[in-house]
């Protein structure tokens, strides 16, 4: 029986799509074709055996993504359950950076309404718990490495984890695409070509974006009605098609300087958890 034997767990807008598509050039890995591997999220677990043997083999590494599963005990524990020898990759973003760029994914994807950042980051999240909605507005919630990592580490052995800075993949990608292949088994013998994946940008229609991003009665009813392939393309043209070309806001030096005063003690505690020099943060 197939299992997902590597995870890259998060976390969300801190590269990982880009390493992702970086890692789609080796030959000994199975990566689904989808943008994400949400069904340990979902938690159902009927679900997650049939897309694991749906999507993959057992003569590759089979990799997986779901940038928000480092915030999720409960679906941690579901990884676990399935491949208690899974490896977990983190990628960590500067903080306050993140959650921005979370937000205006956020946006983007139709999962966020609030067009003011402040009150949006520093607000509640959006959609009920358990929702797709909110687990990508708990923007603040994002940013407690520590946190996550502790809980994480309670679940699964310290030599099955391996954390990485995005801004050090940033500055040397191929540096750290090389000890990742070495951190799971596969050879690094393909070039990297240096891309950003999900770059910003906003909707053109947020009815468009909530019913592509979301499972309503609507994309139900295609996806009983159309094969999985041609549902999957579609919904890549849709996307693509529904991007404006109007310039996303920038962050600005009021809401940089509360995150950083909100996040200093966090990334204190992380600074000294992992014994990791965050100077690049500062």
């Amino acid at each position: 029986m197939s299992k997902i034997d590597v995870m890259i767990a998060g976390a969300q807008k801190s590269g990982t799509s880009s390493v992702v598509d970086i890692l789609r050039a080796s030959d000994g890995l199975m990566i689904h074709d989808s943008e994400e591997f949400p069904h340990f999220i979902y938690g159902n677990t009927d679900k997650i055996d049939k897309e694991v043997q749906l999507l993959y083999g057992k003569e590759k590494v089979n990799l997986a993504k779901s940038a928000c599963l480092y915030k999720s005990e409960e679906s941690l524990k579901l990884l676990k359950a399935h491949n208690s020898d899974v490896k977990i990759v983190l990628f960590l973003r500067e903080p306050t950076e993140r959650a921005f760029s979370s937000y205006l994914y956020a946006l983007q994807k139709g999962w966020e309404v609030r067009k003011c950042p402040n009150s949006a980051i520093f607000g509640s999240y959006q959609g009920s718990d358990g929702s797709v909605e909110k687990m990508n507005t708990d923007y603040l919630f994002a940013g407690y490495y520590a946190h996550h990592i502790k809980a994480l580490l309670n679940i699964f052995d310290k030599s099955n984890v391996k954390v990485y800075l995005f801004e050090d993949f940033k500055v040397n990608p191929e540096l750290i695409i090389k000890d990742l292949c070495n951190f799971i088994g596969v050879q690094f013998n393909f070039k990297i070509t240096k891309s950003v994946s999900n770059k910003a940008a906003l909707p053109n229609s947020q009815f468009l974006a909530k019913h592509l991003n979301k499972k309503t009665k609507l994309n139900q009813s295609f996806k009983a009605l159309l094969p999985r392939s041609f549902r999957q393309g579609l919904r890549t043209k849709l996307l693509e098609f529904n991007k404006s070309s109007e310039k996303p806001p920038s962050l600005s030096e009021e809401l940089r300087s509360s995150l950083e005063k909100y996040y200093e003690p966090k990334n204190v505690e992380l600074e000294r958890f992992l014994k990791l020099n965050l100077g690049k943060w500062k």
